[in-house]
């Protein structure tokens, strides 16, 4: 549990950051944070060596959230 915080904490500001970009919208942004960290830390033992940063980026693209949002964004064009 120690080694998650010392490599995921350092991220969460840049992670917020692309959320807030993503969504558009403070609170959900946060919320995708919050779901993102969520999944990585019940899926933490499936994680190999290498860059973290890149291994949670698919929770980020994957996520219930993002979906709901490509389809609104996609409906309106």
């Amino acid at each position: 549990m120690n080694d998650m915080l010392l490599q995921v904490e350092p991220l969460i500001p840049a992670l917020r950051r692309y959320a807030r970009a993503l969504m558009r919208n403070a609170a959900s942004a946060d919320d995708l944070v919050q779901d993102c960290l969520e999944r990585a830390v019940s899926r933490w033992h499936q994680r190999r060596d290498g860059n973290t940063r890149s291994w949670l980026s698919p929770f980020f693209t994957t996520s219930p959230s993002i979906s709901s949002v490509n389809r609104r964004r996609a409906a309106s064009t």
